[in-house]
């Protein structure tokens, strides 16, 4: 209940007051050594919203008009400056990648739309409700969680919400998230079917009516002997895959 507390105080309360300064894809930073995006003059923490007369919109759109260019094309690029509020056109001449040939424009990008921090809004966009609880949970593995610079740059915070510091805000979303995150994670723990956790018990349960249908007549001693041996064996098993991530990649 806490988990489900802190992702409504997350995505329905705060994050609901947070929307992009433009519809398209972040520019985060640009490539080592020569940029075509950055030697056409565009600029960093710049949102680009067209190519090529194509209006992008998500990362996707970014993609797939990306993919329709080639090493040596000049693309018509429009960019939307959140410090200014105007958008700039620049006219960016790809390069070919060395070794693959694949046309590059040289910048670090990042799509800016709040759908991955309320993602049950649209689900098809995560291929269905669990896609998108999913994606919602491994937040931190998309590198989306915690919400912090550069990507802040990206949004504007409105409502009562903007009358906090920016700073504290964005303090304030991020615990709100990492309470929602740890106590799923704990939840996920407590079910792990090993002794002393309350999955281990339910498990060291269902064992035990499975034997008790499977070998009806087996001596009680004996049964709780191989049950006991199981939820061991697995309580064991668990503890060495936990403890195999630390020693592991040391060996």
């Amino acid at each position: 209940l806490l988990a489900v507390l802190f992702a409504v105080v997350f995505s329905s309360v705060m994050l609901a007051a947070v929307t992009p300064v433009h519809d398209g894809v972040g520019i985060v930073a640009f490539t080592q050594g020569a940029s075509p995006a950055q030697t056409a003059g565009m600029q960093a923490y710049t949102v680009i919203t067209s190519v090529n007369n194509t209006e992008i919109h998500s990362y996707a759109d970014f993609r797939n008009e990306m993919s329709k260019t080639a090493a040596g094309q000049n693309l018509t690029v429009v960019a939307f400056d959140p410090t200014t509020s105007a958008s700039n056109t620049y006219h960016v001449t790809l390069v070919a990648e060395a070794g693959t040939g694949r046309p590059l424009i040289g910048i670090y990008a990042i799509d800016v739309s709040t759908d991955y921090y309320h993602p049950l809004t649209n689900p098809d966009r995560f291929n269905g409700v669990p896609g998108a609880v999913l994606s919602y949970i491994s937040l931190p593995f998309q590198g989306r969680a915690p919400i912090d610079d550069p990507a802040i740059r990206f949004y504007r915070i409105g409502g009562p919400f903007a009358a906090l510091p920016a700073p504290l805000f964005w303090v304030l979303v991020n615990t709100a998230y990492w309470l929602f995150w740890l106590n799923v994670m704990l939840g996920a723990t407590n079910a792990l079917p090993a002794v002393p956790l309350d999955g281990g018990y339910i498990f060291k349960d269902g064992i035990e009516a499975l034997l008790s249908r499977v070998r009806k007549g087996i001596p009680t001693a004996q049964r709780d002997r191989i049950v006991r041996g199981v939820s061991m064996s697995f309580a064991f098993l668990i503890l060495g895959l936990v403890l195999w991530q630390f020693i592991g990649p040391r060996i």
